[in-house]
């Protein structure tokens, strides 16, 4: 920061990680213009999740599954970086998906509500109320 290389804040928050290696990780990073901004706020959290939790997870993006410790590096946070926004895409792929689903799910109940056969079948099983959050989606036709 004093030679004005790191903008104030930047250095702030670098220096708030505690992580072996991780200050000159992120230093190097920037100055080397791998990341910025937004993105080296995200690695810095990712450490300190690490940090929090320990290399035991099973997709631990800074170690390895034994345990053991690597130096962290700029080319380390960088792909660290770029596997969380690979899980992170993954993870709205899914809830779009499920999301569709459900109002798959919702629209064939609303069908098979106005169908009289159906809701005779129904009655004669004994299965004729649903619970109470399913049966207002599928009349209101709000999101569930």
């Amino acid at each position: 920061m004093e030679t004005g290389v790191l903008p104030l804040n930047l250095a702030i928050q670098i220096s708030k990680t505690d992580a072996k290696g991780a200050q000159k990780a992120l230093m190097d990073a920037y100055t080397q213009n791998k990341l910025r901004g937004r993105k080296l706020t995200l690695v810095r959290r990712l450490i300190q999740q690490r940090e929090q939790r320990g290399p035991q997870l099973r997709h631990n993006p800074f170690g390895r599954r034994d345990g053991a410790k690597r130096a962290l590096t700029s080319e380390g946070l960088v792909r660290a970086y770029q596997q969380e926004a690979t899980r992170q895409k993954l993870l709205i792929k899914k809830a779009e998906l499920t999301q569709g689903r459900l109002m798959f799910v919702r629209e064939a109940f609303r069908k098979l509500r106005t169908d009289e056969h159906f809701m005779t079948l129904l009655r004669a099983e004994g299965l004729e109320t649903m619970p109470g959050d399913l049966a207002k989606a599928v009349t209101d036709g709000r999101p569930t």
